[in-house]
């Protein structure tokens, strides 16, 4: 007499990622959707995270074998992504194993880290807020800022560059003290007037002084 039961001889077998444990079984198959399942294993030895053999019934799936399982201490996204309980620090990882977020508890040190692609901060509604006791350090092949209006305010300013291109429409320097400039040679090319106004006007030379102008009126 022929059994009425479904027969899975024939039945595919794939690897799937277990995305919740309970109340329900869910799996995410590989290169696929997650679906629920049914366990033929006991259901307490799985967690979240591991990796299963789930055959593929007429009407269900079934989870029949574990491939890999989570250690303790770590949480996998439904993605691959991972959290590790490593001691006294706490390290997040990308679906690829790579790290992206690592806090040692005993130091307090938070490191932020986009190995395989951009790091953005970005908060469209308020602002983005750095603060340091020591130092903020900014390390990159190229620095670029769009803004409106800019607002340094510094107890000493020291720039050091090979080469400074500045372009403005107009530039105000307001300096209470002393104003020096040092240079190995130093031009100045102005399209139309020229005004020095001082109190007092004194121009020494080791060399010769050239004063050349159509006109040059003296007193």
């Amino acid at each position: 007499m022929p059994s009425s039961a479904p027969s899975y001889q024939a039945a595919p077998v794939t690897e799937a990622l277990v995305t919740r444990a309970s109340p329900e079984l869910r799996v995410r198959l590989v290169d696929g959707p997650e679906v629920s399942a049914r366990s033929a294993v006991a259901p307490a030895a799985l967690a979240v995270g591991d990796r299963v053999l789930v055959l593929h019934g007429e009407v269900d799936h079934y989870v029949i074998g574990v491939l890999h399982t989570t250690p303790a201490g770590v949480v996998h996204t439904a993605s691959g992504a991972s959290a590790t309980v490593e001691g006294d620090a706490v390290t997040v990882r990308d679906a690829a194993g790579r790290t992206v977020l690592r806090y040692d508890a005993v130091t307090g040190a938070l490191t932020l880290e986009a190995e395989a692609g951009d790091l953005r901060v970005a908060a469209p509604h308020g602002r983005v807020v750095l603060e340091a006791r020591d130092a903020v350090t900014l390390r990159a092949e190229r620095l670029d800022a769009t803004v409106r209006e800019a607002v340094w305010s510094a107890g000493r300013w020291e720039l050091r560059a090979v080469r400074i291109a500045e372009r403005a429409e107009q530039v105000v320097r307001d300096v209470e003290g002393l104003l020096t400039t040092r240079a190995a040679r130093a031009r100045t090319i102005v399209r139309g007037a020229y005004d020095l106004v001082a109190g007092r006007t004194k121009i020494a030379s080791r060399e010769d002084t050239v004063v050349d102008g159509k006109r040059v009126l003296l007193g």
